[in-house]
């Protein structure tokens, strides 16, 4: 017995030695690889054609951009030795409704950002931080040229009424806190309030007063007990607050299915009353899609943009069976009723369209199925597929949010340099929007290259050990973990 403790007591360093080497081993394992750096601004183009959605086609020109704006456009010059040249340049997409990302693993914002920028994302507006300061903490990483990634228009974030659906929600209950918390807001370099589920009627008035006092803009979601026409948001999230309300609103499956009971008369209605505020509307049909997508394995598999992200995503969190996904609680009704779902919502947005309300194109990540950047690219499909078309679909992801954000897209010298080149013209067919050679984010050019490159680093981490028989099983424990204590308190 005592020679045996001896013996522990002699390879008892070396096991401690070892555990914390393997220890080390997982946590490099377990962080994706570094940011891809920004380069340095500033570029020429010789022979290009300008795309502006919603505006005619013009004669090819030469561009130059020193630092991060525009310096000088003429007519095309030859130079045989420009790799663009003969190509296509259009204002780079921007993603009215996104989210930082806020699993507990490292490195998971960087990817984020990159993914937009990969799809030629170059301005997002964060609808909602999940912490303090996260979207102004990436902005800087970004503008310093620390990270690559796009301009970051932000909320902040969210405020909510009692009882908030969210905990970092800041709460509201009293008229006489609004602009106190809109000030702030604006103090930490937001430009919008994002209001929620639970804000009560007063209150939201007296945020909207607040918001427009500090130039700010109101948007979010139509509170529960509001309909679209009530909330008078400047730009309404999710087409929520047009269908009819849930007996149990605050139940994401039973307020969408409210769509069925949706008709005509409701919905010019509400057209005409945001006709006359004046109001703009973002209906991230996407999330909807991805719904559908997720209940069905095989769709999931067969969808290579999945691939983009860590395997965990896919196979875990947003797996119909065992995931945090809506299709996870629905039955096969449910899920054919959700098509219907989308087709009403798609009548809506070309009623809207047709009537003159912005329709602006965004994505809501990381909802489930939900991928920066790719899921963009789906959502001006399904925009043109409702009635926009291609050219609007398009000025959709552009010209209009871009005019809404107060940054009209301009290619005048003095204008900030922030545009895509793709190989082919998405004014002639969307297709081309995953033709991209280069993405340029104030000033900095991005190559095809470059970014494939650093896609690679990321895929090659996704496949490791570590992250595919460690990190995996722990994330579906701790989501069915969590999924089985919310069931057990309803």
């Amino acid at each position: 017995m005592l020679e045996g403790l001896k013996i522990i007591n002699r390879i008892l360093p070396i096991i401690m030695v070892l555990l914390l080497a393997l220890a080390a081993v997982v946590a490099i394992q377990i962080q994706l690889p570094a940011a891809l750096p920004s380069p340095e601004p500033g570029l020429k183009l010789s022979n290009v054609e300008l795309v502006i959605p919603g505006e005619p086609q013009s004669a090819p020109v030469s561009l130059e951009v020193k630092g991060q704006t525009i310096s000088r456009v003429t007519s095309a010059e030859t130079d045989k030795h420009d790799p663009y040249s003969g190509m296509y340049v259009m204002p780079g997409l921007i993603d009215m409704h996104a989210h930082w990302n806020h699993l507990p693993l490292p490195d998971q914002n960087e990817l984020f950002a990159f993914l937009h920028l990969y799809h030629g994302v170059t301005t997002i507006r964060t609808m909602g931080d999940m912490k303090p300061g996260q979207s102004s903490e990436l902005r800087t990483l970004i503008s310093e040229g620390e990270m690559a990634g796009p301009n970051i228009v932000s909320c902040g974030r969210m405020i909510d009424g009692p009882d908030p659906v969210w905990d970092s929600s800041l709460v509201v209950d009293d008229p006489s806190d609004a602009d106190r918390v809109v000030k702030k807001l604006s103090e930490q370099g937001n430009s919008c309030i994002k209001v929620y589920d639970h804000v009560k009627p007063d209150v939201l008035d007296s945020l909207r007063i607040a918001a427009h006092k500090y130039d700010m803009q109101l948007v979010g979601h139509v509170p529960h007990g509001m309909n679209a026409a009530e909330a008078r948001l400047d730009d309404a999230q999710h087409l929520r607050g047009f269908p009819p309300a849930a007996d149990n609103p605050d139940n994401y499956i039973e307020g969408r299915m409210q769509w069925l009971n949706m008709d005509e008369k409701r919905r010019k209605a509400f057209v005409k009353a945001l006709v006359e505020q004046g109001g703009a509307v973002t209906p991230t049909l996407v999330t909807i899609e991805r719904v559908l997508a997720s209940k069905n394995r095989e769709t999931m598999l067969a969808d290579k943009a999945n691939e983009l992200l860590p395997h965990y995503y896919r196979d875990t969190l947003w797996d119909a069976e065992e995931g945090i996904t809506a299709a996870r609680f629905m039955d096969e009704a449910q899920i054919m009723a959700f098509e219907t779902v989308l087709k009403e919502m798609q009548a809506t947005v070309k009623e809207l369209y047709e009537a003159g309300v912005p329709i602006h194109a965004g994505t809501d990540t990381m909802a489930p199925g939900v991928i920066p950047g790719a899921s963009l690219i789906r959502e001006i499909e399904l925009l043109s597929e409702s009635g926009l078309g291609p050219e609007q679909a398009l000025a959709s992801a552009t010209t209009v949010p871009a005019e809404f954000l107060g940054e009209p897209v301009s290619f005048e010298p003095g204008a900030t340099a922030s545009f895509v080149i793709y190989r082919e013209n998405p004014r002639e067919n969307l297709a081309a929007l995953n033709t991209i050679e280069a993405v340029i984010v104030d000033g900095r050019l991005y190559t095809r290259d470059m970014l494939d490159e650093q896609m690679k680093k990321y895929q090659k981490r996704y496949d490791a050990f570590v992250q595919q028989q460690v990190v995996q099983p722990a994330l579906k424990f701790g989501v069915n973990q969590m999924v089985k204590e919310k069931l057990e308190q309803l």
